[in-house]
């Protein structure tokens, strides 16, 4: 059973070698806490998902209209859904009269500040995470260099090997279950700038509209 125990943990260490050698994370002298394989983008470009007008001259108005600033503030939370938004912008659209355009133009305006502040908290969010996942990965090399260091020693101390060595393995788990739900957390950005095209395209659909 001590035997089998042993072995156990010995396999689990030498895995845990072979994943630090590997790099948990391909980390970019750029960014280097951006966790991610999708390339970090800082933030959405009008020109990527408008081919509407220019909105310089509505881009700091638009919460100046209490209307505009809470139509911007129901399209821009992920739980109104998609369907629901374009009806809300087909709407606002048919009672805007003769101002329609200034007023859409206003809303996309809003819409790319508010749903951009939204995607940086979620971005900071994930290197906050990568630099944990940094921190953690050096840990393990310590912990792991130290199970080597005890297992070629002049004297070695079973004990103290199997102890350690359970140690390493149960920070090696945390480790990859934080890195298991690492995926889904990096689609987050890309949902958002998604959410923010589809709905720049209703906008623009409805400024075309005569």
């Amino acid at each position: 059973m001590k035997r089998a125990m042993t072995s156990r943990l010995l396999t689990g260490v030498m895995a845990t070698v072979a994943l630090l050698a590997a790099g948990p994370m391909a980390w970019s002298a750029a960014a280097p806490n951006w966790p991610c394989v999708q390339r970090k983008v800082a933030e959405i470009s009008l020109a990527a998902i408008w081919p509407g007008p220019e909105l310089d001259a509505v881009a700091t108005t638009w919460r100046d209209d209490a209307a505009i600033a809470e139509l911007v503030q129901r399209l821009a939370v992920r739980r109104t859904s998609l369907a629901d938004a374009t009806a809300a912008i087909a709407e606002f659209a048919r009672a805007s009269g003769n101002g329609r355009a200034r007023q859409l133009q206003m809303v996309m305006a809003g819409l790319l500040e508010t749903i951009n502040a939204e995607r940086a908290e979620v971005m900071a969010g994930l290197e906050r995470f990568g630099d944990g996942q940094k921190q953690m990965a050096e840990l393990l090399r310590m912990e792991n260099a130290k199970v080597s260091e005890l297992r070629t020693a002049a004297n070695p101390n079973p004990a103290d090997i199997d102890a350690r060595a359970e140690q390493l393995l149960w920070n090696l788990r945390i480790f990859n279950e934080r890195q298991k739900s690492l995926s889904a957390v990096c689609e987050v950005p890309v949902l958002i700038e998604q959410r923010l095209f589809a709905l720049a395209k209703e906008i623009h659909k409805a400024l075309q509209e005569r």
